[in-house]
C-alpha cells in the first residue's frame, strides 16, 4: 500500500474539514434520496440521480482531484476523472431517460435497502465504533466508498432504459475501495466489499437469464 492506515484518517480528516458545510449538506440529502426511493415515481428518481451525481462529482474533483490523496499516491490522477465522469453519466441519465424505482415485498429489495441504509447510516457509525475518531469518518457525499456503496443499493432498484449499464463504475470502484480498506483494517469498508460481491452476483446470475440488463432495467428479483 502507498499510505499507512493513520495517513488515511489524516486524508480523511483534511478532507472533512475543507468539505465543510458540504458534507452536513450532503448528508441530508442522503436522507432525502432515500425517502424519494420509497416513493418511486419518475419525477422523484430524476432528483435522486441529480444528486448523486453531485456528490460523485465532488468525491471525483475534491476528493481524488485534491491535493489530500494526490500526495500520497499517483492513483489519484485516474480515479478522479472515472469517479467525476460517474457523476456526469447519473445526471445525464436523470435529463434524458425516464426512470423509476420498482420495491417490492421481496429478498432483493431487502438487500437493497439494506445496503443503502449502511451507505448511509452504518458507515460513519462503525467508523465511530472503531474509533476512526469524528473528524475522520467517512461520510456520504464527500467520501467515495459510503457514497458508492449507497449508489449500489439505489441501482438495484432502480428501472429504466439503459439503466444497467450505471452499476459498471460503482462495482469496479467497490472493488478497488473496499479491497484498499480491507487491507488497511477499515471495519466499515468489509461491508461494502460484501455488497459489491453481492451485486456482482445477482449481475451474472441476470446476464445469465438474459433478462434484466438486455432489458436496459435494473437488476431484478427472481
Amino acid at each position: 500500500m502507498p499510505f499507512t492506515s493513520d495517513e488515511f484518517d489524516a486524508i480523511f480528516a483534511a478532507w472533512n474539514a475543507a468539505a465543510w458545510p458540504f458534507a452536513l449538506l450532503a448528508y441530508h440529502a442522503g436522507l432525502l434520496i432515500f425517502v424519494l426511493c420509497l416513493n418511486g415515481k419518475d419525477r422523484s428518481m430524476k432528483i435522486v440521480l441529480l444528486l448523486l451525481g453531485i456528490m460523485w462529482i465532488v468525491c471525483g474533483i475534491g476528493y481524488f482531484g485534491g491535493h489530500f490523496i494526490r500526495g500520497i499516491s499517483w492513483t489519484s490522477a485516474i480515479f478522479s476523472p472515472s469517479y467525476a465522469l460517474q457523476g456526469v453519466f447519473l445526471i445525464l441519465f436523470a435529463l434524458t431517460t425516464e426512470l423509476r424505482a420498482e420495491i417490492r415485498r421481496d429478498l432483493l429489495s431487502v438487500l437493497a435497502l439494506g445496503i443503502m441504509a449502511y451507505g448511509l447510516f452504518l458507515y460513519p457509525l462503525l467508523g465511530w465504533w472503531s474509533e476512526e475518531g469524528a473528524l475522520s469518518l467517512q461520510l456520504l457525499g464527500v467520501s467515495p466508498n459510503p457514497t458508492t456503496m449507497f449508489t449500489l443499493g439505489i441501482l438495484m432498484i432502480l428501472r429504466g432504459t439503459g439503466a444497467g449499464t450505471l452499476f459498471v463504475s460503482p462495482v469496479l470502484w467497490g472493488v478497488i475501495g473496499g479491497s484498499t480498506g480491507a487491507l488497511l483494517t477499515i471495519p466499515p469498508d468489509y461491508g461494502l466489499l460484501a455488497a459489491t460481491a453481492a451485486v456482482i452476483l445477482l449481475w451474472r446470475c441476470d446476464l445469465e437469464a438474459d433478462s434484466v440488463f438486455s432489458e436496459g432495467a435494473g437488476i431484478k428479483a427472481r
